[in-house]
């Protein structure tokens, strides 16, 4: 192995056709590169925002950056933890044969390998200034993407890539519960329900704060496969359940109007019912007849036609509706194979989402009670700041969005975008106590103006609604 500090121009014939700094041939003159010939085993991890620690020969004042451009092995490279923290612009890395590593963090630059890839920890690519090219077989056990570059065809279809655990970015879902971060990470690497306010991305689970020093000091990030199988176990177990399984059952129809869980979302005096239009142009409806006992799960396709299951004295009806002849038929498998498969799909999504829609119910009357309301609302530091600090149109500062206090209403509006003109494009969360539903509702406004009470289908709205309420809460204490 033999390490030599020398100009891009002098080894930039070596570098692949498809390595992004072939793009930097003859640009710049003083632009340098640190050269790794043969094979490179390092046992000390490598940051490539500050290389001076492993390459003492390298001088910043002999380049146009204070960094090198990147690193070039012309050999195998075998490593403990590569990483950098700023992830706007940093050392690249190019290795001609094969890169072999326990933890690879990285950002602001690209990593090149010709040969394999494996890392037997983490990969974890942040910001759209980085990217990711091996051209061998990739081997990694947990992959973590944030907005980050790499050939997205080649890895969803698992084309000579072998990832044990796939972070991907653009899993709303999965970063939203951040169960296989908690199940992955050790524990201090994943950042604590007041560090994570707002989920954007997989980034905002992560406590970087204690990462980066672990990285340094060639510390384990993840637990053993072991450890991961346990909690994963035990975050199923700890999820929660309304349906014990997907069957259409009475079981499962009387779970649908469970008291305690029904009585959060149900409207109505005589008959109980929770209903709502999803996107899809379904119409979903649970109701309950405490009268005459009878409980049902209706669902409609658009204008086309109805099914829905009734429990009416321990008998389960499934039927389905011409909505044109008010015809009401006994559904089967054989007597409509396409109305009944429809009923089984919207079941079992039926179930999910109101499983769901509860789960978000619950939280946000535990985040938004009355004890918490009438201490906004009473808050003398928070009117002080509110009286200091409002616009024009009556709100102050909540970060980047605004809050307000209007007697016995707390308004917080969220900043979406800005129009044409540069003028703020707001989505409004209204809190008022109710004394006939016992709870603080939620009220939104549509264009026009007009106010509403937010569906709780709308369990996205919720969830935001809870957290800018704590965090007028917080800025109060």
């Amino acid at each position: 192995m033999n390490i030599s500090i020398k100009n891009y121009t002098e080894i930039a014939s070596l570098l692949p056709h498809d390595c992004l700094y072939i793009d930097y041939h003859g640009a710049y003159s003083k632009v340098k590169v640190i050269v790794v010939e043969g094979d490179w085993d390092i046992t000390e991890p490598l940051d490539l925002d500050e290389i001076e620690y492993l390459f003492p020969e390298y001088n910043p004042s002999d380049n146009d950056e204070d960094l090198p451009l990147f690193i070039l092995v012309t050999g195998n490279m075998r490593a403990n933890n590569i990483y950098n923290a700023e992830i706007d612009s940093s050392c690249g890395l190019v290795v001609l044969g094969n890169l072999t590593a326990k933890n690879i963090v990285v950002g602001g630059q690209q990593i090149y390998v010709a040969g394999d890839l494996n890392v037997s920890g983490l990969y974890w690519g942040d910001y759209n200034h980085g990217e990711l090219r091996a051209k061998g077989e990739i081997n990694i056990r947990v992959f973590l993407e944030t907005d980050y570059g790499y050939d997205i065809r080649r890895f969803r279809e698992g084309e000579g890539v072998n990832i044990r655990y796939a972070l991907y970015d653009d899993d709303e879902e999965g970063f939203e519960t951040g169960d296989m971060l908690r199940a992955l990470f050790k524990q201090e690497f994943v950042a604590t329900p007041d560090e994570t306010e707002d989920i954007w991305s997989w980034k905002s689970r992560i406590n970087e704060e204690n990462l980066f020093p672990a990285l340094k000091n060639g510390e384990e990030i993840l637990v053993s496969e072991a450890q991961a199988e346990i909690n994963f176990e035990n975050i199923e177990k700890a999820k929660f359940k309304i349906f014990p399984d997907n069957k259409i059952s009475a079981e499962n129809l009387f779970r649908f109007t469970y008291p305690p869980y029904f009585s959060l979302v149900c409207k109505g005096e005589e008959i109980k019912r929770y209903q709502m239009w999803e996107d899809n142009d379904i119409f979903y409806r649970i109701k309950f007849n405490p009268e005459s006992g009878v409980q049902s799960v209706y669902f409609q396709n658009n204008e086309e036609y109805a099914v829905f299951v009734a429990l009416e004295n321990g008998v389960l009806d499934i039927c389905s509706w011409d909505l044109k002849s008010k015809d009401c038929p006994a559904l089967t498998a054989q007597s409509d194979p396409e109305k009944y498969q429809f009923l089984q799909e919207q079941w079992t999504y039926w179930q999910e989402r109101y499983t769901a829609i509860i789960e978000q119910r619950l939280k946000y009357l535990k985040a938004v009670d009355k004890e918490g309301f009438e201490a906004i609302l009473h808050n003398d530091k928070l009117h002080k700041i509110y009286n200091e600090q409002k616009n024009e149109n009556g709100l102050a500062p909540l970060g980047r969005d605004k809050f307000g206090i209007f007697g016995d209403r707390i308004t917080i509006a969220e900043l979406l975008d800005y129009d044409d003109e540069d003028k703020p494009i707001f989505r409004f969360y209204y809190f008022e106590w109710n004394d006939e539903a016992g709870c603080v509702v939620l009220l939104g406004a549509d264009d026009d103006g007009e106010e509403y009470e937010v569906n709780f289908g709308n369990v996205p709205r919720y969830k935001n609604a809870a957290i800018y309420f704590n965090k007028v809460a917080k800025i109060g204490n």
